[in-house]
C-alpha cells in the first residue's frame, strides 16, 4: 500500500526566504532539504510540468506559460488542459502500481497525493523585488498561512514536500524586443477602431515575452540569422539560443521559437508592440491574462502614472459590476508599469542562496541536490512506488488490499487530478 504525500509548490521560495519561515523549516528538521535545479524556462508551467513527468521542455512541451500556436495563428497563455503536456504524469505512473492512487484535496477526502499550489510569494516579489524588506514580510506571512495545512498533513501522517519552481531576481530594465523587432519591419499589426494588435500571420518575426526569456518565431528560416543577430545586439538581452542553444538547455520542441532569448540579470522583456500609446490594444490597459500574445506583470500595479485615477476607475468598475452591469478594470499602466517591476524570473539561478529549494520530511531519500527532472522519480519513492531492482515496483498491493487492481466488474475508486497553473 503506497505512504500518503502532500506536495506544496511554493513559487519563489529560496534559501534566503526560508530564513523567515519556522514553521516551513520545521518540515525538514527530521528529513532534509536539498537545493532543487530548475529548467529553462524557469517558469511556472514549464517547471511544473518538470516536476510531473520527469521530462525537460523537449519532452513535455510546455515550452513556456504560453506560446505561438501555429497552426491557429494565434499566441495563447495559460491553456490549462493537461493533455497538451507530454509524457507519463506522476499519478499516470503511479497508477501503473496502484490503480485506485487517487489525488484530490486533503480536507475533503482521504487522497494518496495532494498537490498544493501557493503563489503568494510571486506577487509582492515582482511588485517590489526579493531584496526588498516586503519579500521577508511576505515570507513570514505565508509561514503563519501554511500552519493549518502543514497540521493536516501531520494529523494524516502524510510525507510532507515543499518544493519551488524557480528563484525571483531584482530587475530594474523592460526590454521592448517587439518595438525593436516593428521597428526593423519584422512584426506587423493589424488595426481595429484606431488600436493596434499583432498579426502573427504576415509577421517575418514577433517575440513572445515570458517573463525573462522570449521565444522568437521567425517565419522564414532564410531570417534566423539576421533576427537573430538583430536580438543580441540589443540591451538587456545575454543570449540567443539557436537551435543548438535550444538543444543544449532541453527546449528543442516544434513548439519553441526558432530562437529563445534569455534577459541579463536585471532585465526582463515585455510583450508592447505598439510605438504609441494612442493606439495600443483595448486589453493592454485591462487585467487580461489571456488575451495579451505575452506576460504583463504590469498588471500588479494600478497605473503609477496616475494610481489616484485608476483607483477611482477600479471603484467605478466595482459598482457597476454589483449592479450587474458591464464594465472595464481598466488601471494597468503601460511602460510606466514596466517601469515599476522590481522582480522577475525565468532565467537559470546563478546564486544558490538565490535558487529554488526542496524540503521533505521524511529522511529516506536524504540528497544535497535533486534536479527538475528527478522530482517525480523522488515523489514516487516517497509514496512507495518507485521501481525496485530487477524492474520490479515497491509496495506492490496483493489481492484485497486498497490499491490492488480491483477483481473483473469491480469499480475503482474515482481519481480526481489537480492541476494548477500560476
Amino acid at each position: 500500500m503506497s505512504r500518503r504525500l502532500v506536495v506544496l509548490d511554493l513559487v519563489g521560495l529560496t534559501p534566503r526566504l526560508l530564513e523567515h519561515m519556522p514553521r516551513l523549516r520545521a518540515v525538514a528538521e527530521g528529513g532534509f532539504t536539498a537545493s532543487l535545479g530548475t529548467v529553462l524556462p524557469a517558469v511556472t508551467c514549464s517547471v511544473q510540468s518538470t516536476f510531473l513527468t520527469g521530462e525537460p521542455p523537449s519532452g513535455h512541451g510546455i515550452v513556456g506559460n504560453g506560446w505561438y500556436f501555429r497552426d491557429l495563428g494565434e499566441v495563447l497563455l495559460w491553456r490549462q488542459h493537461n493533455a497538451l503536456v507530454g509524457g507519463e504524469k506522476l499519478w499516470q505512473a503511479a497508477r501503473r502500481v496502484e490503480p485506485g492512487y487517487t489525488v484530490a484535496i486533503v480536507a475533503d477526502h482521504a487522497p494518496d497525493l495532494t498537490l498544493v499550489y501557493v503563489p503568494h510569494l510571486d506577487y509582492d516579489l515582482q511588485r517590489f523585488g526579493p531584496s526588498s524588506p516586503r519579500a521577508a514580510a511576505a515570507a513570514a506571512e505565508l509561514d503563519a498561512v501554511l500552519g493549518p495545512l502543514l497540521d493536516a498533513a501531520r494529523a494524516a501522517d502524510a510525507t510532507v514536500v515543499a518544493l519551488s519552481e524557480y528563484s525571483i531576481t531584482d530587475v530594474s530594465r523592460p526590454v521592448d524586443v517587439n518595438r525593436l523587432l516593428r521597428a526593423e519591419g519584422l512584426l506587423r499589426v493589424h488595426t481595429q477602431d484606431g488600436m493596434e494588435y499583432l498579426d502573427p500571420w504576415t509577421s517575418r518575426a514577433f517575440a513572445v515575452a515570458d517573463h525573462q526569456v522570449a521565444h522568437v518565431y521567425v517565419r522564414n528560416p532564410a531570417d534566423v540569422p539576421a533576427v537573430a543577430k538583430l536580438c543580441a545586439g540589443l540591451p538587456g538581452v545575454a543570449e540567443v539560443l539557436d537551435a543548438d542553444g535550444k538543444a543544449a538547455h532541453g527546449l528543442d520542441h516544434e513548439r519553441a521559437g526558432e530562437l529563445v532569448l534569455v534577459a541579463e540579470p536585471d532585465a526582463w522583456f515585455t510583450y508592447y508592440y505598439w510605438l504609441d500609446d494612442a493606439r495600443a490594444p483595448d486589453f493592454a490597459r485591462l487585467v487580461e491574462i489571456h488575451r495579451k500574445p505575452g506576460y504583463d506583470p504590469a498588471e500588479l500595479f494600478f497605473d503609477p502614472a496616475a494610481p489616484g485615477a485608476a483607483k477611482r476607475g477600479a471603484a467605478v468598475a466595482l459598482a457597476r459590476k454589483k449592479l450587474g452591469m458591464r464594465y472595464l478594470m481598466s488601471v494597468v499602466g503601460l511602460d510606466a508599469g514596466a517601469r515599476a517591476v522590481r522582480g522577475s524570473h525565468g532565467r537559470l539561478p546563478a546564486d544558490p542562496a538565490d535558487a529554488p529549494v526542496l524540503l521533505c520530511s521524511d529522511p529516506g531519500p536524504a540528497r544535497d541536490a535533486v534536479a527538475a527532472t528527478e522530482v517525480k522519480a523522488l515523489l514516487l519513492e516517497l509514496a512507495g512506488l518507485a521501481p525496485q531492482p530487477g524492474g520490479q515496483p515497491g509496495a506492490t498491493p496483493s489481492a484485497g488490499q486498497p490499491g490492488a487492481t480491483p477483481p473483473a466488474g469491480a469499480t475503482a475508486r474515482r481519481a480526481d487530478a489537480i492541476v494548477a497553473t500560476e
